[in-house]
């Protein structure tokens, strides 16, 4: 009787096991699988950051040609072929990954072919290590009053943080038009990461203010990133007035596609910030027709070139242009996009493309773009979905 007990035990006991195995062991060889395919996934990523970031592509200088044609690149890099370190990214290059670039730009399928990434989706950012907003406190025309937060990129808030502002104004008297710059220095975040920024503007006799852009340069230990909004916009219908982009040594100024001016524009000053906030003129216009800038042959493009430009590494161009709405007034236009918003590059690819896959990867890396330090972010994902062998 014991000898039979003994052998139900051991035949329950058998069944218990084979049945476990039953279930768990097909989960741990799904999740060896799966664990497999992340790593996978990953090392896709990383060699695709590698050579974003490490190679200079081919043509070294791709980013420079103009007018930009990508067919004609032939290996796809974004490292400064001059550069003395890793991880330097030529500013000419970045550029062309701006999606709608009206001089040009690679576009997601052309990317995907060059990198041997068909069977895959990404998106890539290039945005500053930290966030900083600012809310205007006034409606004052003549007062920029602002509040500013600065906190890492989970929220956190960075106390500490330095401020410099960059007040860009314009005042007009009778079609006369002045162009001035003030600057705000030194201000420090508090432990909510917080600061104010307060300048009264003050304008000559007679004149009228027109718009107003303030760039905040906002510096967290050896980091730094550029920030530019408008306090005041006589016209906000028209305060797109032009499109800034850079080709080497040459500013290129463009018209929106989307906008229809109701006559020409001519652009009166240029001047560009630099990575440490200085301000640089660096083009008084005359109003003649080499200035001039509207829809019609040889004028939608305006185009000008600023020996030493490249090596000084212009973050930001502002513009005075002189154009017609409701009666011809003076306007400020900043660029390039997207960096006046803080990124070099916001969204490249398949923003919303990672949530079709199964799985996907995000690799950051450090890089510097113009002098500056940004967040390099590539997020990988398997287009086809993965296959099981019976």
């Amino acid at each position: 009787m014991t000898a039979v007990y003994d052998h139900v035990v051991a035949l329950l006991i058998f069944v218990a096991i084979f049945a476990s195995a039953v279930v768990v062991v097909p989960q741990i060889g799904l999740m060896c699988l799966l664990y497999v395919d992340q790593q996978q996934l990953r090392n896709v990523a990383l060699g695709a950051l590698k050579v974003m970031t490490l190679d200079v592509g081919s043509p070294a200088s791709w980013g420079a040609l103009y007018p930009f044609d990508q067919d004609d690149l032939m290996r796809f890099g974004l490292a400064h072929g001059t550069a003395s370190s890793f991880y330097v990214l030529d500013s000419d290059k970045v550029q062309r990954l701006v999606e709608d670039n009206p001089i040009g730009y690679v576009e997601y399928e052309r990317m995907r072919e060059l990198l041997g990434l068909q069977d895959y989706g990404f998106c890539i950012n290039i945005i500053p290590s930290f966030t900083s907003t600012w809310t205007k406190n006034s409606d004052d025309q003549s007062l920029v009053d602002f509040t500013g937060t600065v906190t890492e990129l989970c929220g956190k808030p960075i106390p500490n943080a330095n401020v410099d502002a960059i007040i860009v104004y314009c005042g007009e008297k009778a079609n006369d038009v002045s162009f001035h710059v003030e600057k705000v220095e030194s201000v420090r975040t508090d432990a909510l990461g917080t600061c104010s920024i307060t300048r009264q503007l003050v304008l000559q006799p007679g004149e009228t203010l027109q718009d107003v852009l303030v760039v905040f340069r906002v510096s967290v230990a050896n980091l730094a990133t550029l920030v530019g909004t408008y306090h005041y916009r006589q016209s906000p219908d028209f305060a797109d007035a032009a499109r800034f982009h850079t080709v080497g040594d040459d500013v290129i100024l463009t018209i929106p596609p989307e906008k229809q001016p109701k006559g020409a524009r001519w652009i009166d000053y240029l001047a560009m910030v630099d990575e440490e906030g200085n301000v640089s003129f660096l083009h008084n216009g005359t109003r003649a027709n080499e200035d001039k800038l509207t829809w019609g042959e040889g004028y939608e493009t305006w185009t000008t070139e600023i020996t030493g430009l490249a090596y000084y590494g212009p973050v930001l161009f502002v513009g005075g242009i002189w154009g017609v709405e409701d009666g011809r007034k003076e306007v400020l236009a900043v660029g390039p996009f997207p960096n006046w918003f803080g990124p070099r590059v916001l969204q490249y690819g398949d923003a919303a493309g990672s949530n079709r896959g199964s799985s996907a990867v995000k690799l950051q890396r450090l890089v510097i773009v113009g002098g500056m330090v940004y967040l390099f972010e590539i997020i990988l994902w398997r287009e086809s979905p993965l296959v099981w062998a019976d």
